[in-house]
């Protein structure tokens, strides 16, 4: 006799399923949804299945097709949801923390078995070590940005300072060139040319060479006392 899952354990007097097969089964602790799994996969084998079995217990549950069981067509030939079954639903599009939920949820009726849990650990562990190599990179790649931003800011700074600097001084070089020199000082008594009326009526125009000179000129010196004395201011 050929052993295709856990009810193959349970088949009647003729070597087909019945109500017994199913009530041994539910004393043996296995749930609707887990049995009516097994029984689909014997009928699929070319066992019978009574009618009974069919519309009185079969048709309340969910089996490896029903939307509300979906792990349910990777159920493991003891009833359960091993790393074979787990390997099967992640090739069938699963991702591992999806399977744990819905194991966990109970509507299968199965449990994870060890292989399917260390399974599941691993690959729970690879999508973190996964996760954090994705925020490195993205954060070396954001600090590369700002580095490469700050470095940038720095030139054009630096670059406009300069570009003041220049400015400044070519401005301070243009005043320079336009300011008077000399203006107001000694050298622009010394040696200047002034237009004075000279005794004897002539007008004209001298340079004296001390400022004394030019002072006693206009009888402006002290001592003078005579008509030759007198400042022309006085007459």
């Amino acid at each position: 006799m050929t052993w295709l899952n856990f009810m193959s354990d349970y088949k009647g007097g003729h070597g087909n399923f019945g109500k017994w097969s199913w009530d041994q089964a539910i004393k043996a602790g296995y749930s609707g949804n887990q049995i009516k799994v097994a029984l689909q996969e014997q009928g699929a084998a070319g066992y019978l299945l009574g009618s009974p079995l069919r519309t009185d217990y079969m048709q309340h549950y969910q089996g490896d097709t029903h939307p509300d069981n979906p792990l349910g067509k990777y159920q493991g030939p003891k009833g359960n949801f091993g790393r074979a079954a787990y390997n099967e639903a992640k090739g069938g599009g699963w991702k591992a923390q999806d399977i744990y939920d819905e194991i966990q949820s109970g509507r299968s009726g199965m449990q994870m078995m060890g292989g399917a849990l260390d399974q599941y650990y691993n690959d729970l562990q690879i999508e973190r070590d996964n996760a954090q190599i994705a925020r490195d990179a993205e954060a070396a790649t954001a600090t590369a940005t700002f580095r490469a931003d700050l470095l940038a800011q720095q030139q054009s700074a630096a670059a406009e300072q300069q570009r003041i600097q220049e400015e400044m001084a070519a401005q301070a070089a243009r005043v320079k060139g336009r300011s008077p020199t000399g203006v107001g000082g000694a050298a622009s008594v010394k040696g200047s040319r002034l237009s004075i009326t000279e005794s004897g009526g002539r007008k004209g125009t001298k340079r004296f060479a001390r400022p004394t000179q030019y002072m006693n000129t206009l009888g402006m010196t002290s001592g003078g006392t005579g008509s030759a004395g007198k400042s022309p201011l006085n007459l």
